[in-house]
This record gives structure tokens, sequence and C-alpha cells, in this order.
């Protein structure tokens, strides 16, 4: 088994594609590993734009090595389909193996079960420490956000601001494309952005809502349920709250069949401004400092 599960992706067309799909076999390169995952182009006919993700369920044996057949590797290819846009290339010649990073990115997009069943090894990221080390100094501003007061500080922020302040946060920490929707009823999606990864090859639209609650008011499965309507097909969701969430809610943002939304609560959105605080701009640090 790999210590961490690789991502390769590999240009297959039309009939090869449908083959390596029912045969559950298709060309590895010869690091790939049990666990690693294995992105093709979706070839089927109404489903142009999408891509298959399949898992290596077990690896080369020396006799397999030397058999006449040069893929004796398993695929088992996940049922579902992923969004593929045009900033998604292949590699032609040959397989592109996705940074750590990257990989992880699009191991989110899939089932944690089905991943557990075939001994996925999420990569490891660089801890948040190596991160800063690298984090380039953009707008002037106070060194750090001082950690009491803070989500008073969001909560007393008017509704509108607080939306474009996370259409900030959600630009510091790499989103592109970020815009802040026209201000509309509560219910409606509050800020639209695109994630992206390998200089550009995987680009995942994101509908943000926002709520700017009081500590002690929870955010319902309702609500949750209400953003999950509003996102398409392909996309991804991320509700942000001040406060937090009930119980029932991770159940219902993972739930299958229904477009994945993230959860970022109060003591999380706190942790992120504070990761990105040199980044975000001067408006919002001054906003939040006393």
């Amino acid at each position: 088994m790999a210590t961490e599960s690789a991502v390769w992706l590999i240009d297959i067309a039309g009939e090869v594609a449908h083959c390596a799909l029912r045969s559950k076999h298709v060309e590895l390169p010869a690091e790939a590993e049990l666990g690693d995952a294995i992105v093709i182009p979706n070839a089927a006919v109404g489903q142009e734009g999408t891509i298959r993700v399949g898992l290596v369920t077990r690896g080369r044996t020396n006799e397999e090595l030397h058999a006449s057949d040069s893929n004796p590797q398993n695929v088992e290819w996940y049922a579902g389909i992923l969004p593929r846009t045009v900033g998604i290339r292949f590699g032609g010649s040959g397989p592109v193996k996705l940074k750590t990073n990257e990989a992880v990115e699009l191991f989110k997009l899939l089932p944690r079960g089905w991943m557990k069943a075939h001994r996925v090894s999420l990569p490891v990221l660089p801890t948040p420490s190596e991160e800063r080390e690298t984090e380039h100094v953009t707008s002037p501003g106070p060194n750090e956000l001082p950690v009491d007061g803070v989500l008073e500080r969001l909560i007393a922020l008017p509704p509108r601001e607080f939306e474009i302040l996370i259409g900030a946060l959600l630009r510091s920490m790499g989103a592109k494309d970020v815009r802040v929707t026209k201000q509309t009823n509560d219910g409606g999606v509050d800020v639209v952005c695109t994630a992206e990864w390998g200089n550009g090859l995987i680009q995942l639209p994101i509908y943000v809502q926002v709520k700017r609650y009081a500590p002690n008011t929870l955010v319902h499965r309702a609500e949750v349920q209400a953003l999950r309507s509003a996102v398409p097909f392909g996309a991804k969701g991320l509700f942000v709250t001040t406060s937090s969430f009930s119980q029932k809610v991770p159940t219902i943002a993972t739930a299958s069949g229904f477009p994945t939304i993230g959860l970022v609560d109060g003591k999380r959105l706190t942790q992120l401004i504070q990761k990105h605080w040199r980044t975000i701009g001067r408006k919002w640090q001054l906003a939040l400092v006393d």
C-alpha cells in the first residue's frame, strides 16, 4: 500500500476509455500503487466535459511484471462523474501526477467511505508553520489579528460587509473569479468563486452561503439543504457562519447523490482569518481590530 495515495491524470479517449471502464484495466504508470487514484476524461455521449475517477485495487506481483499483460493492475471505478472544465489538461504523451495539495482537493470530492474501502491514504499537507514561511505579504496593516473579540467584531459588521469580507477571505486563500452576488433574500447564494489546483489543471465552481449569526444561534439542516438545492451539478457548496451547526448538519452536508457542502463555523472562520490575515486586505484588517 502506498504511504500516501497519489493521483494520476491519464489521457484516454473514445472506445479505449469505455473498454478500460468495463475491464477495470487501464495502462498505469509503473509508480502507481495500491490506493492511488486514476483520472481519465469521460467519453460517454452526453457527459463530455466530465471526468471519471478510479482507485488502484491491487498492485503488480513479480509474476505479473513478467506476464504478457502490460497492465496487471485493477482499477475500481467510482460510479459517479466529476466536472472537467476547460482548465483541466491531461498528459497526452504520458501520465501526469498531481501535487500533494491537488490530490487532497480531488479526494475531497469523493465519498470518504468509498476511499476507505479502497485503502486510500490521504496525502499529508504542509503544516501551518511551513505554509507561513512561504506566505507573501501583500497588504499593510496590523501584524496580528487579536484572538479575543474577533467573532463579536464579525457579527457587528453590516450583512453586506460581512459577505464582502468572506469574498475577500476566499480570494486571499487562492480562490479565483470571486463574485459577491446581488443582495437578495437571505436564502440565496451570497458568494460565487472558483477553486483550482494543478496550475489551473482542474477547476471547481464554489457556491457560498454566509450567515452572520450570534454564537448561540445554530445553523440547522434545513438551511444547509436549501444551499444544497441551489448548487448546480458539478459544483460544490460552502456554508460559512459565525455560530455553529446543529448535530445533524454534517450528515446532510455530505449525503451521497447531492453536491457536497463544506462547513465553516465561527471557530474555523476565525482560524482562517488569522491564517490569511496578512493577505486579506487593509480594509478588513482595520475593521477587525479595535
